[in-house]
């Protein structure tokens, strides 16, 4: 499924994100693209996607910016990171600035070897966190990438 800026559009299971990704969204998001990201949100659950190219100096690509690789901040918690050859992951749970009800949210980066895709996830309550998790880990890299 190919998104189309500034529309909304119901999502199929498997959604090709046209940034080279792909991930597997289970039923009921809806989603739309803006200049910068691929939103998709259903009840009291909102996730940001963008992708990256991951850049090259003198044939080397460079990795990606040091706080992608877990440099979390004080009120992050929930550091997780996944190594599976040619796809690292890594993520984390920031907490609220005001001390509400709200759960953190989550921030999650699935780095390949010429792009990075970051997700961010804001929720409610802590139901919506297996689901973010598995989006997350269903990232893929697709298709040849140009560099």
């Amino acid at each position: 499924m190919s998104l189309v800026a500034t529309a909304s559009h119901a999502v199929s299971r498997a959604t090709l994100l046209p940034d080279g990704w792909s991930l597997t969204v289970p039923d009921g998001f809806a989603a739309c693209r803006t200049d910068a990201a691929v939103v998709l949100w259903r009840d009291s659950l909102t996730i940001w996607l963008t992708a990256h190219p991951r850049v090259r100096l003198a044939g080397a690509v460079v990795p990606p910016p040091a706080h992608v690789l877990g440099g979390a901040g004080a009120r992050d918690v929930d550091l997780e990171s996944e190594d599976a050859g040619d796809l690292v992951r890594v993520a984390y749970r920031a907490k609220p600035a005001f001390d509400d009800d709200r759960a953190p949210s989550f921030h999650g980066e699935v780095i390949a070897p010429h792009t990075w895709l970051r997700m961010v996830a804001t929720f409610a309550t802590e139901d919506h966190a297996d689901c973010v998790r598995s989006l997350w880990r269903s990232a893929r890299p697709v298709g040849p990438v140009a560099v």
